[in-house]
């Protein structure tokens, strides 16, 4: 039964800060009404709760279920601490969440399990009765956690599994927190509609850090085959399997061995391959009978003992995504240290992944860098969906000015050392004008970071790798009172470094080298044809595939230096394009204002914005 209840009853806060109550109404009007809301509020803002407090009142008010989805475990938190919050002000919200399975097990035993294995030991437990919490969870009648208790302490204390309860726990609560793949995977939200009577149509969804969606489900969804696996499960057949098809497929792997050592020769001395995925050899492999060669190999013990995932089974997962023609997929070769592998991406999530966002009856997605809402349409397939926006400029965006020099350019046809050393001379400029504290110097991409940083010249120089972790920076950044940190647009750090001390922002200065335009590729030729077929107009798809990729690096990498109120920094954009009027509008959109300026007056006005500080 449905009741009215005001935004103010369920708002956990004494006043509400700016722009909180604007979202608060546009969320509850949404969430009522149907449709998909796009919001663009900076971090710090308090976005979270302003929008849990409107689809509260429209969930209440129409008798809806809502699910909060976050991309990764411990961004969990933020909303359970703000539900709580809530709900010590109205009781009529109940909540729970639930996570990975793996990490909410009580067995010790199994922690050091690969997942997919992990699963396999689980189900197998559970089939033949062997696993104690399991057994108690099933008989657990009537559990409600409301959210504020630890389910996975509970279960401990009552020798009960975590996550039966967690699950048996998501019919009778309000609203459900959990992470993207339990709605975005298609195969894991066939068994969670099927077991907790999910109905998209009567549901809220809230994505969390939306701007991570259509890569995190790519990422998900990715598939790969690697060579050692070939050669071991072509072993596990020849020893184990005794199929009338045996030869048959030990023949077939054996040519697809074949295959990637004409791969390696090919590859040379390039870092990957892209193949050809029409023209990728298919053989004669079939995902059915290499799963059934998987099963009798995993259980040539019987069911008394549990042997671990075959490699038949890796390959025949391979396969049979392989030949799932649900969306236009890339395969790229790699040859590592140890091995090579090929990796199949989806160009765009596929249609299916994203059905949730179509079936809700509403849709809130969230993030501090939003790309423009009709980069989101696009590429989550949400052209027939009623969308609307609300966005909110962060109000830390005057505290970081913005220089922009023309004359350089990162552009392949101006790939010369003249140019680089004319880059190189700002970088360095922008780097002697501070006294103190670090510089971020983004590039273009690795190869244009690897042209550019010997003419820099500069002694404390941290170079971001491919396989750099933000953890490297961080302890290396230790004790240093001046530092240039070179990175690319499309690596870890740009995207998530943050260094302070006493809740200050040590990255003073962020020098952008370069328009971060990605690189031409089979993927991004598909990704333009899907775009030119969803948007009907060449400039458009060109825009979606190369220039808000690139912009939206570029807002990313901004944001690395001021983290509040306190903070202040500089930023130098190095490139022509970057005075583009469809770059400068979506770069304005976020509150920032690009000033130009002469080259000569660059250290000067560096010291001027600082002196008055």
């Amino acid at each position: 039964m449905s009741v009215l209840i005001s935004l103010e009853s369920i708002f956990p806060y004494v006043k509400w800060r700016k722009g909180q109550r604007e979202l608060a109404e546009e969320v509850y009007r949404v969430s009522k009404e149907g449709g998909t809301l796009f919001v663009n509020y900076p971090t710090g803002s308090g976005k979270t709760v302003a929008i849990l407090t409107g689809a509260l009142k429209a969930a209440v008010e129409k008798d809806l279920k809502i699910y909060y989805l976050v991309k990764t475990k411990n961004q969990l938190i933020s909303p359970i601490n703000e539900l709580k919050k809530i709900k010590s002000r109205q009781k009529v919200v109940t909540f729970s969440y639930i996570y990975n399975k793996k990490d909410m097990c009580l067995l010790k035993s199994l922690k050091g399990l690969d997942y997919l294995d992990f699963l396999r030991y689980c189900s197998f437990l559970i089939k033949n009765k062997r696993c104690p919490y399991y057994r108690k969870a099933v008989k657990l009648q009537g559990y409600l956690s409301n959210g504020d208790v630890n389910v996975y302490k509970y279960g401990e204390e009552m020798s009960v599994c975590p996550y039966e309860l967690a699950k048996k726990n998501i019919p009778n609560t309000l609203i459900t927190i959990s992470v993207y793949n339990y709605l975005f995977n298609p195969d894991i939200r066939a068994i969670i509609e099927r077991e907790v009577n999910l109905r998209l149509e009567r549901s809220i969804l809230i994505v969390d850090e939306g701007h991570n969606l259509p890569d995190s489900i790519i990422s998900m969804l990715a598939r790969e085959l690697r060579r050692d696996w070939i050669m071991r499960a072509r072993k596990e057949v020849a020893k184990f399997y005794k199929g009338e098809d045996k030869e048959s497929i030990i023949g077939e792997l054996t040519r697809l061995l074949s295959y990637f050592k004409y791969l390696e020769r090919k590859i040379g001395g390039r870092k990957y391959l892209e193949l050809n995925y029409d023209e990728f050899p298919v053989y004669e492999l079939d995902p059915d009978k290499l799963f059934k060669a998987a099963l009798a190999i995993e259980r040539r013990e019987g069911n008394e003992l549990f042997s671990p995932l075959s490699y038949i089974r890796k390959i025949a997962e391979f396969w049979k995504e392989l030949r799932t023609r649900r969306a236009a997929k890339v395969l790229i070769f790699e040859r590592g240290f140890k091995t090579s592998v090929v990796k199949l991406l989806y160009v765009l999530p596929p249609p299916d992944s994203t059905d949730p966002l179509r079936k809700a009856h509403a849709a809130i997605v969230m993030s501090g860098t939003l790309p423009p809402a009709e980069h989101l349409i696009f590429t989550l397939n949400l052209q027939d969906k009623n969308v609307r926006s609300i966005g909110m400029s962060s109000p830390y965006a005057v505290n970081l000015k913005i220089l922009g020099i023309k004359g350089v350019s990162s552009r392949y046809t101006e790939r010369y050392e003249e140019n680089f050393i004319k880059m190189a001379k700002l970088i360095r400029e922008v780097y002697d004008s501070l006294p103190e504290g670090i510089v971020l110097a983004v590039f273009s991409s690795y190869d244009y970071l690897r042209y550019i940083i010997p003419y820099v010249k500069i002694q404390d120089v941290i170079v971001e790798r491919e396989n750099t972790t933000l953890e490297e920076i961080n302890s290396k950044v230790r004790g240093k009172n001046k530092l240039l940190i070179a990175c690319s647009a499309w690596g870890k750090v740009a995207e998530g470094i943050e260094i302070k001390v006493n809740e200050k922002s040590l990255i003073r200065a962020i020098v952008i080298a370069g328009l971060p335009v990605p690189e031409p590729s089979s993927y991004r030729e598909k990704f333009y044809e899907i775009m030119l077929a969803r948007t009907r107009d060449k400039d458009k798809a060109w825009k979606h595939t190369y220039v808000i990729p690139a912009v939206m690096k570029v807002i990313q990498a901004l944001g690395r230096s001021v983290r509040s109120e306190n903070d202040r920094a500089v930023a130098v954009l190095l490139d022509d394009r970057f005075f583009e009027q469809y770059v400068l509008n979506i770069i304005n959109s976020y509150g920032y204002k690009v000033e130009e300026i002469n080259p000569r007056l660059l250290k000067n006005s560096i010291l001027s914005f600082f002196n008055k500080a």
